[in-house]
């Protein structure tokens, strides 16, 4: 089963439908989670800082990047990396404290942010990709089979084809494996739906 990579969260997802992809971190994240990471603005600190964690939207221990204006919670960075890579990178780790003369293993040393660095991610990122991909051929149809859709299925199509009438890499999979149809299917009725959105204006005009 996938696994939720928000701290909040961390839990297996046992439903397909209910696999979704972080939108800036590209990893996966659960239908309820992504909820509530988009429910509110992220809000500024004194200091510039977003008071909210970038990966699951909530507050906490946060760990402010040197390089922008995201911070990231304990929470999220332990579950999907350890403790110890929060410690070091707040500069609590045994051993690498920056001292107040400077001193210290760690002295100087600045942390870009899993969105200005995102070579961490990289293992959690394909990941998601493998399980959108096993995802995706788990609700192969038959070849040759006509495709149906449902009226649930047709309305969530419709949103996503209002909001972009095109679709490539792992938003198209992600779709596809939300709606539960292939990305052949999802071409085809993309491709249906342009055709008669053209013929839509044609008239308009005329």
């Amino acid at each position: 089963a996938a696994k939720c990579t928000s701290g909040r969260c961390g839990k297996d997802i046992n439903l397909a439908s209910h696999v979704v992809t972080h939108p800036l971190l590209q990893v996966t994240l659960c239908r309820a989670c992504l909820t509530f990471y988009n429910a509110d603005a992220f809000k500024m600190d004194a200091d510039g800082l977003e008071e909210h964690c970038r990966w699951c939207g909530d507050g906490g221990e946060l760990g402010g990047c040197d390089f922008c204006i995201h911070s990231f919670c304990s929470r999220c960075i332990s579950h999907n990396f350890g403790a110890e890579e929060y410690r070091k990178i707040t500069g609590d780790a045994e051993g690498s404290k920056v001292g107040q003369d400077g001193s210290g293993e760690n002295a100087g040393a600045k942390w870009q942010c899993y969105l200005c660095d995102q070579e961490p991610l990289r293992p959690l990122q394909e990941a998601h990709t493998a399980v959108l991909t096993a995802l995706q051929k788990v609700t192969q149809a038959a070849p040759g089979s006509r495709s149906h859709f449902s009226v649930k299925q047709r309305e969530e199509l419709e949103v996503a084809f209002l909001a972009c009438s095109s679709l490539s890499g792992a938003r198209r999979l992600e779709l596809a494996s939300k709606v539960g149809v292939t990305e052949k299917q999802l071409a085809s009725w993309f491709s249906n739906r342009r055709s008669k959105a053209k013929k839509e204006r044609e008239v308009s005009v005329s």
